[in-house]
């Protein structure tokens, strides 16, 4: 009886590490499945020696042009060239899912004399909330991914871009369609 009671519990334990399974895609917490599709409406020209392109409000920009507080999708290829690189319309398959926490630290605080400063805590001044799909594509294997996010102040309801926020973000350039979700 005490085995069968062990037994039970630890199944029980084991269902309760499960991640919860979101499945509508209006939810601030839902994340698009592996097995997505990011369909690229229109050719996409990377810079010389870049890797990458970025989005915001649809339009494409260089990076010095984002605004990181607002939402933004960096469009990423895997290999750096001399020459501008085409990226043609494709059908990509999201073939994994990460969702990032990256602290962005404020510049070195100067040194002062005489001076109280209490907001100094060493704390980070921002964190980027980041939701990178890994891509594959049979005609641009070297495509690599999409990371979408937005700069967060760390103190409060910082939190990931929703489906519509990455949605418009990419604007009409891309389509991004989830996956139906496997577990019903």
């Amino acid at each position: 009886m005490i085995r069968r009671m062990f037994v039970l519990a630890a199944a029980l334990a084991l269902a309760a590490c499960q991640p919860l399974a979101v499945r509508d895609p209006a939810s601030p917490w839902y994340v698009p499945p592996t097995g997505s599709r990011l369909i690229l409406h229109r050719t996409l020209t990377i810079p010389p020696n870049g890797v990458s392109v970025w989005l915001q409000a649809g339009e494409v920009l260089p990076h010095g042009g984002v605004n990181q507080f607002e939402p933004w999708c960096k469009f990423e290829h895997r290999l750096r060239v001399a020459r501008p690189l085409e990226v043609v319309p494709d059908t990509f398959t999201v073939t994994r899912v990460e969702r990032r926490i990256d602290l962005v630290l404020g510049m070195p605080a100067p040194v002062r004399l005489a001076a109280l400063d209490w907001s100094e805590d060493g704390q980070p001044s921002h964190v980027t909330y980041a939701t990178r799909f890994h891509l594959g594509s049979a005609l641009q294997p070297d495509v690599l991914r999409l990371t979408c996010g937005h700069l967060q102040d760390p103190v409060g309801n910082a939190r990931h871009l929703t489906l519509a926020e990455i949605r418009q973000a990419l604007g009409e350039v891309f389509t991004l369609e989830p996956a139906p979700s496997s577990r019903q």
